[in-house]
């Protein structure tokens, strides 16, 4: 179980950093806007925890429903490694993300797939090192 929590922590963080930084700024602004008398208090805090709160369960979900049964398979074969945990993790982060908009057809929102990609190659390294690092 801790294996699983610090391979979606990591591979949740790797790319909530950069999407909160840009909603911190904008929680800045309602912040002053909040401080002025105009909007809800917690809003600002809303804005800037956003990324975090919805990465963290789609990390976690698709670890439990993708991750573990790749495990499972992968590990009664000779082809259980670092690149193989982070090339999958990468595979099915990119994919998830990417495949709603290419089967709506409408691409505006495919930037997001690159961040998929780095957060299960982060997920994937981080679930083979800590099995690694579990064995010594």
């Amino acid at each position: 179980m801790r294996r699983l929590l610090t391979a979606v922590m990591i591979g949740s963080v790797i790319v909530a950093i950069p999407l909160t930084i840009v909603t911190v700024v904008m929680a800045g602004f309602l912040a002053i806007d909040t401080l002025n008398g105009h909007g809800n208090p917690w809003t600002p805090l809303m804005v800037a925890s956003g990324p975090i709160l919805v990465i963290m369960p789609v990390v976690a979900f698709l670890s439990v429903v993708i991750g573990l049964p790749f495990h499972f398979v992968i590990r009664r074969t000779r082809y259980a490694s670092d690149l193989a945990y982070s090339l999958a993790g990468g595979i099915i982060g990119f994919a998830v993300l990417a495949l709603p908009f290419l089967l709506d057809g409408t691409y505006e929102g495919a930037w997001i797939a690159p961040l998929g990609l780095v957060s299960g190659a982060a997920t994937g390294h981080a679930w083979w090192r800590s099995g690694v690092s579990g064995r010594r």
